[in-house]
């Protein structure tokens, strides 16, 4: 059986830092969606070390059949240069969810902020130690 796409998301980037803001309730074709698209736009890094900001703070959670997806993406990002990551939330759910995650990306240097200004400062912190190496 075939489903509609539930959920939605905005990848943006300023050089080596993704910009990704979620919205709305997940499915998994979202989920899937969002995989290719990351893809494609880490694709054009062309191997450079890169991080993002993930803006969670319009998401609704997702159904249970996501975490397949997000962590073969997380494999794949870890496998493709992804050095850091602002997690922009305020709710301890999806605190836990981000957490576990981040389990299958042991080099990710990660943290969480109650707003964009602030992980879009740290983001620009850890890419200027990026590029002193």
């Amino acid at each position: 059986m075939e489903y509609h796409v539930h959920g939605d998301y905005l990848i943006e980037h300023s050089g080596d830092i993704l910009i990704v803001r979620l919205f709305g309730s997940w499915n998994k074709e979202a989920a899937i969606l969002f995989s290719q698209h990351l893809k494609q736009t880490v694709s054009q890094f062309n191997g450079r070390p890169w991080g993002n900001m993930l803006d969670m703070s319009k998401w609704n959670l997702a159904t249970p059949d996501i975490w397949e997806v997000v962590e073969e993406l997380a494999h794949w990002t870890d496998q493709n240069n992804h050095r850091f990551e602002a997690v922009v939330t305020n709710k301890i759910i999806e605190k836990q969810l981000m957490n576990q995650r981040f389990e299958y990306s042991p080099r990710l240097t990660k943290a969480f902020f109650p707003d964009e200004e602030s992980a879009l400062n740290w983001c620009r912190q850890q890419n200027e130690k990026l590029c002193e190496i």
